[in-house]
C-alpha cells in the first residue's frame, strides 16, 4: 500500500514540476546575456589560469551559498 501512494505522490509531484518547467521555458531570455558572455571571452587567459588554479570559482560559490543560508536561517522565528 506504501508503495501504491508513494507512485501517486511521486507521479502528482512530477507532473507539478513538469508544468514548471514549461512554464519556465515560455519566459523570455535575459536582455544582454550576449554581452555578458562576450565580457566573460574577454578576460586573459594568464588571469583565468589563476582564477582557476587559486580555486575563486569554488570560493565564490561556497560565499554565495553561506550568504544564502544565512538569509534563510534569518526568516526562521525564534532562531535569526
Amino acid at each position: 500500500m506504501l508503495d501504491g501512494l508513494s507512485d501517486v505522490f511521486v507521479s502528482i509531484l512530477e507532473s507539478i514540476l513538469s508544468g514548471l518547467a514549461s512554464l519556465i521555458e515560455l519566459l523570455p531570455a535575459v536582455p544582454g546575456m550576449d554581452s555578458m558572455a562576450t565580457a566573460a571571452a574577454a578576460i586573459p587567459e594568464s588571469t583565468m589560469f589563476f582564477v582557476i588554479q587559486l580555486g575563486f570559482l569554488e570560493c565564490l560559490a561556497a560565499i554565495v551559498s553561506a550568504y544564502g543560508i544565512r538569509f534563510l536561517i534569518r526568516r526562521i522565528p525564534f532562531i535569526g
